[in-house]
């Protein structure tokens, strides 16, 4: 073996190195390959990104999907206050202090282009101590100006999503 095919090889193995290391680039963001195009936007939340004090928040959902997809406790508002750089949970009141409600549907389905439709009042609210009349009284408190997020969870049962919309309640 000669001096000249000892250079060639040691100087083929570090620009293969080198072309490996800087030669290829990446060219697609990271969202359209690990996101199929439809998943992307399979399933939006639409409602004001911005809500004034005194009104009613009002969320829709909608599969924009081919198939069926299954939200997870569909009557249930799961919002949100960003308050000292975390979320706090809302006080929601699901069913009247002190009455007997039935627990809602677990689950529902929405077909291709179906909608579901949330409503907030902008209230927390919670049970306070129980009134005379044996019922707990009902507090309630106007939510405060700041950001907020409402949260879904929607899929299957083996592979469950949550999806999120953050919005301010303004002056």
């Amino acid at each position: 073996m000669n001096i000249k095919t000892l250079l060639k090889g040691y100087l083929f193995i570090p620009l293969i190195c080198l072309q490996l290391l800087t030669g290829c680039k990446n060219t697609k963001s990271i969202a359209s390959i690990n996101q199929e195009p439809e998943k992307i936007n399979a399933f939006t939340i639409v409602g004001a990104s911005e809500i004034k004090v005194g009104s009613v928040a009002y969320f829709e959902v909608i599969n924009n999907t081919n198939s069926p997809i299954t939200i997870y406790s569909p009557w249930l508002k799961r919002i949100e206050k960003f308050e000292n750089n975390s979320w706090r949970k809302v006080k929601i009141i699901s069913c009247p202090c002190g009455a007997d409600c039935n627990a809602p549907p677990k689950t529902l389905t929405l077909n291709p282009s179906e909608k579901h439709k949330y409503d907030w009042n902008l209230k927390e609210g919670w049970c306070g101590k129980q009134l005379q009349n044996g019922i707990p009284e009902t507090i309630e408190n106007n939510s405060e100006i700041g950001l907020y997020r409402i949260s879904i969870d929607y899929g299957t049962e083996k592979d469950k999503k949550t999806i999120i919309k953050e919005f301010k309640i303004i002056k």
